[in-house]
């Protein structure tokens, strides 16, 4: 995805998978809203690194189940649209995708979301 930074250092994270009801915004919520309701909790946005290092362990993914990535958009390869990265499941295989990525775009509160998990003290 062009326009992204993208880190030359390993690192490891704690990843957090919640719908965005469970998340608080139970009515749903906006992009903007999402991404407060995550740093509200001490949470953090992915880097954008997180989806194919996620998609190469995340083998025993559910058929029919879709997660995102609470990441900063990063522009489509065409350069046209703001996308964000999603893994799923279905009969033909377990794929990485974007899309959604646009800050106007809303989330259903089932809708399910991946974020950096809150430091542990």
């Amino acid at each position: 995805m062009k326009g992204s930074t993208y880190s030359q250092t390993p690192m490891e994270v704690r990843l957090v998978c919640i719908t965005v009801g469970e998340l608080g915004l139970i009515k749903g919520g906006h992009t903007k809203e999402l991404h407060a309701a995550i740093l509200a909790q001490g949470g953090q946005l992915c880097p954008a690194e997180v989806g194919p290092a996620l998609r190469l362990v995340y083998k025993d993914q559910p058929n029919g189940e879709k997660v995102w990535l609470a990441m900063e958009e990063a522009l489509s390869p065409g350069g046209s649209t703001l996308q964000i990265f999603n893994l799923y499941c279905d009969d033909a295989g377990l794929f990485l995708s974007t899309g959604n990525g646009y800050r106007g775009y809303f989330w259903s509160p089932g809708d399910k979301i991946v974020f950096v998990a809150p430091v542990q003290n």
